[in-house]
């Protein structure tokens, strides 16, 4: 993958000289861009960006370099600086930061209800990778209770720049390069078949890319090489080290069980992990839905998906859907929905079908509190209501 720019905003903002500049692996993992060795743990920096756990043995590398980028920085000074005391490797040329698609979909860092702006409390933005929309939050750069999110960007502009320009949630898919820094996104994808399996192709503002598919993030895998050392539905990541020798925190989240049909919570130990991971229920259950439902969403009273085990267990706008047991929505019902804007201040284009004209139209959605009748691409919305009478 190409290296991207710097990946937290408080490392280019003046007024935050002061402030962590992000979570990199700590130990501080230096690496060597031109490496082609993405599964053997070289400590001293003489290989790609791999992860191990103590003790640091080359045949503990675990592959993280989907989620990590080999950032080139001058290593001059410091290898000048340990000199005698770590020897970092002559090929050694950067270090291990979160790609974009890895920083993209972190939670963000809010903060406190307590505390007050005057204590240095100040918006940011972050990116939401379930709706895809960049959104404001209160930032409190001096709270070391929680490790800080490098999902923060100090403007709108920034946040939509870095991450609404790339796949909504997960990385791309890249072209074969000698190695991963030479590699570059496929784009100008036309169709499904432009794309590998497990990616589908995903128009943005101006250009087209191959973007993993719901399916593939919320599957087992979660949009990342599975790992075979694994035996759960879920990644449950590394409790890893940080600044000051404070570990990540441990927390629960959330993850779709493609088995089950549904979402389920875990807990994840604060480091690494893989995409098929939400902070809340929600969030989860908004992203992979789709996955319930062939179309629309599952029928909810009071947010409560409705089960079933026949039809006559659903209204007459939803049918029961046997593998999952829910109440899934006919295509006549959702094709025959009104215009719904929503109530949020985005401006996101989207289509739906107008059932009194029978064609799609394209329509500015405001971000949330839409309906089904709500579609991506023009495609999808003719592919979904186009035979509907």
């Amino acid at each position: 993958m190409p290296i991207t720019q710097l990946r937290n905003p408080a490392m280019t903002d003046p007024d935050d000289y002061d402030i962590s500049a992000g979570e990199q692996i700590n130990p501080l993992q230096f690496c060597s861009s031109t490496s082609t060795n993405y599964n053997t743990f070289v400590a001293n920096g003489g290989g790609a960006c791999t992860y191990a756990t103590e003790p640091y043995q080359p045949e503990n590398g675990i592959y993280i370099a989907d989620i990590y980028d080999c950032v080139t920085v001058p290593l001059n000074n410091v290898k000048l600086a340990v000199k005698g005391i770590y020897n970092i490797h002559p090929q050694a040329d950067g270090i291990c930061c979160p790609n974009r698609a890895f920083t993209c979909m972190q939670p963000k860092r809010e903060a406190k209800l307590n505390v007050k702006e005057s204590a240095g409390v100040r918006p940011r933005w972050w990116f939401n990778s379930v709706t895809g929309i960049c959104e404001q939050f209160m930032w409190d750069p001096w709270d070391e209770t929680e490790v800080q999110s490098p999902n923060n960007f100090k403007t709108r502009e920034h946040c939509e720049s870095y991450c609404k320009d790339t796949c909504k949630r997960g990385a791309p898919e890249y072209s074969v390069g000698r190695t991963l820094n030479e590699e570059e996104p496929i784009t100008n994808c036309q169709t499904i078949n432009s794309c590998s399996t497990n990616f589908e192709c995903k128009t943005n503002d101006w250009r087209q890319l191959c973007c993993p598919s719901v399916t593939s993030i919320c599957s087992i895998a979660g949009g990342r090489p599975l790992d075979p050392s694994r035996h759960t539905n879920f990644d449950p990541g590394y409790s890893m080290k940080r600044m000051f020798n404070l570990n990540f925190e441990k927390s629960r989240r959330y993850y779709y069980d493609s088995e089950q049909g549904r979402c389920t919570s875990f807990t994840y130990n604060g480091a690494l992990g893989n995409f098929n991971n939400f902070k809340s229920l929600s969030d989860c259950e908004l992203f992979c839905e789709r996955l319930q439902c062939k179309h629309g969403t599952p029928l909810k009273i009071r947010q409560v998906t409705q089960q079933c085990s026949h039809n006559s267990h659903c209204p007459s706008t939803h049918e029961c859907q046997m593998d999952n047991k829910i109440c899934c929505p006919k295509l006549h019902a959702i094709c025959s929905q009104p215009l719904r804007l929503g109530n949020c201040k985005e401006n996101i284009r989207r289509y739906w079908y107008n059932a009194v004209n029978h064609a799609c139209q394209i329509f500015n959605y405001t971000g949330c509190q839409g309906n089904d009748n709500n579609f991506e691409t023009l495609l999808e919305c003719q592919n979904t209501c186009g035979n509907i009478t």
